[in-house]
């Protein structure tokens, strides 16, 4: 490692404003609360969209091509909005939501996190402290899967709950693009699959399971997906059913690595994966 033998010329930017490259053919208006499109791009907040900052200044790119014109943003500090379910100091301490540029609320929802009331003004005005870097990692929108609808570009960083038995389909990992993830949580009683499209597959294999109240990140590549925070591997064996009297294993059937198991007795209820076969020892429980 070389350490410094002179003096450098740094560039330094004023702390608290982030400048960012617009979509195309829109404007943004001074004061609008400003999101990601998805794929770097600043835009008039739409619900669902990672919070960026409020525009400085009005920016005009309605003429012109995604990056053409950049957009200086307040990307943290405290503002007055009028916020819809506001009525009171009660509020104070409360997250506030976007449903668009100029929308705000205290529904979650689909909607983006802004930030929280720190104090009450009069009727729904409120004084909101911000922070956009703050708002990426807070927990994410929650979308309620029930009937097993394919998941899109739009579910991007969403926690979508799946109520098993259910199949979900994904989106084709090209469209979905790398870097796209979502969060799952299985919370009915049965297996919540999930289903790539065609031949692409999660983790290598061309499903995943996941077991009641379980959950997992899943992140594309661009050409599939890999898990993440899931230490269980996928269960790839066939189902098979085991009593389980508090001191030996009473087979039912032949078992294989990785095979799906329940134990039905001796307080061992649940669903298990099996690692290794020889006296059921190296097993992980699956529920």
């Amino acid at each position: 490692m070389t350490t410094l033998g002179a003096n450098v010329n740094r560039v330094y930017e004023l702390d608290g404003y982030n400048d960012i490259p617009m979509i195309a053919s829109d404007i943004i208006y001074k004061g609008a609360a400003v999101g990601d499109n998805g794929s770097g791009y600043a835009r008039p907040l739409v619900a669902g969209d990672p919070f960026l900052g409020f525009a400085e200044s009005l920016v005009d790119n309605s003429a012109g091509s995604a990056g053409d014109k950049s957009v200086s943003l307040v990307p943290r500090g405290a503002i007055v909005l009028s916020i819809t379910g506001v009525t009171g100091v009660g509020d104070v301490g409360k997250a506030v939501y976007a449903s668009d540029d100029d929308t705000f609320t205290l529904t979650e929802g689909s909607n983006s996190y802004i930030g929280r009331i720190y104090r009450h003004g009069s009727g729904t005005l409120a004084i909101v402290r911000f922070d956009a870097s703050r708002a990426a990692s807070v927990l994410p929108t929650i979308v309620n899967n029930l009937v097993g609808s394919t998941v899109t570009v739009d579910h991007r960083g969403v926690l979508m709950t799946c109520v098993g038995p259910l199949t979900v389909p994904l989106q084709a990992a090209a469209t979905l693009g790398e870097g796209w993830f979502c969060y799952f949580r299985n919370t009915g009683s049965g297996l919540v699959t999930l289903d790539p499209n065609g031949s692409e597959t999660i983790n290598g294999v061309t499903t995943f399971l996941l077991s009641a109240g379980a959950s997992v990140l899943l992140i594309c590549t661009g050409s599939g997906f890999y898990t993440v925070g899931y230490t269980l591997p996928a269960v790839i064996g066939d189902f098979e059913q085991y009593d389980f009297d508090g001191g030996a294993c009473g087979r039912v059937g032949e078992c294989e690595f990785n095979d799906y198991v329940e134990f039905d007795g001796g307080g061992y209820l649940g669903q298990w994966v099996v690692l290794r076969c020889d006296q059921f020892r190296n097993r992980r429980h699956y529920n």
